[in-house]
């Protein structure tokens, strides 16, 4: 049987080397970026039906502030479904992610599940856009005339085994056998987005290959539905807030504020121990090479995403009441220095 090993840093590279560049004053970053939607049909089998109002009131916002909607793959479910059912089924908020393309704020990258659009020929017919979907962007960040760093824009399938070198057998089983199965009994396919096991080597990976590389590099992923903000995950921030606040508990110079605080944390800690949480630098320390969007099929109506804009670089919830918060914010001059800092193997 094949081996089921993870060959991405030989697959990342190749899809970086022919990736589409695109060139960007840090003045004028104005990014929101989204991924993992996995729209179907509103049956139990299409995850994305718990977000759907939530993704629209955050499409509104977007819209009015001038930002470039950029979806990082897996919009739609098309290894469970037909793209023409899917499309009838979203044609409303299809036809507002288009509004964005006519307005030339909108761009698409493909991923496993909706890897169709890699055909311009299918993307200009159904999703009537007037550019192609890319594998990959790299974005040029310039500061001036001063060449800050890249900012690389990929799905986060390439190199899996199951959703990249053999994705048509993979949509085969989904489209005409899970799908069914999970109608029935509302149960998920094992996947990088729903396996512990698999998230934590996807980001492992990611990470790895980013602060590897000898370009200014800074990644940024969908795929896992983790979301993860200067290569920590919530429960990397989780465990380093911990150590903090126990240290000064230790010494007896915790605040009032910090004494809540500590409570909240360690409750948010036991409360992650029911459910597959993922730990990726769980040191607290990491190289801010490598940000995961999250997505928006999350069950309880909320979705993730990341903001660059402002000239900073953001981890963004949006809840099911329609909120949006500011979940982690850095700056990204800032972010570009700390890249070309070299830490030891």
């Amino acid at each position: 049987m094949p081996s089921s090993r993870i060959n991405i840093p030989e697959s990342l590279e190749e899809c970086y080397r022919t990736a589409t560049p695109l060139k960007y004053d840090v003045s004028e970053l104005n990014l929101i970026i989204f991924s993992d939607h996995h729209r179907g049909t509103g049956d139990r089998a299409d995850d994305y039906r718990f977000c759907s109002a939530t993704y629209e009131t955050a499409l509104a916002h977007y819209w009015k502030s001038g930002a470039t909607l950029v979806l990082l793959g897996d919009v739609e479910e098309l290894w469970e479904n037909s793209i023409k059912d899917v499309l009838y089924f979203y044609r409303d908020i299809t036809a507002k992610e288009a509004e964005f393309d006519q307005d030339c704020r909108y761009l698409r990258i493909y991923g496993n599940h909706d890897s169709d659009w890699r055909s311009e020929k299918m993307a200009f017919k159904y999703l009537k856009i007037n550019r192609p979907v890319h594998e990959s962007v790299k974005v040029e960040v310039f500061d001036g005339e001063k060449f800050m760093g890249n900012i690389y824009l990929v799905h986060g399938h390439q190199g899996s085994f199951f959703s990249d070198t053999m994705a048509r057998l993979s949509k085969f089983f989904v489209r005409y056998f899970w799908r069914h199965f999970q109608r029935i009994f509302n149960q998920p396919l094992t996947t990088a987005a729903t396996s512990t096991r698999m998230r934590n080597k996807h980001d492992k990976f990611y990470y790895d290959w980013a602060r590897s590389h000898e370009d200014k590099l800074v990644v940024i992923t969908g795929h896992s539905h983790e979301p993860v903000f200067n290569g920590l995950t919530y429960a990397d921030r989780l465990e380093a807030d911990h150590r903090h606040l126990t240290r000064k508990e230790d010494n007896g110079t915790l605040s009032p504020e910090e004494v809540k605080r500590l409570e909240e944390v360690r409750n948010r800690i036991a409360a992650l121990k029911k459910h597959d949480s993922t730990h990726l630098n769980p040191s607290g320390q990491a190289l801010p090479c490598y940000y995961n969007t999250g997505c928006c099929s999350f069950a309880d109506g909320e979705i993730t995403g990341i903001e660059i804009m402002d000239r900073s670089i953001r981890l963004i919830k949006w809840t099911a009441s329609g909120e949006r918060e500011v979940i982690q914010e850095e700056n990204i001059r800032r972010i570009m220095s700390m890249r070309t800092i070299r830490t030891p193997d």
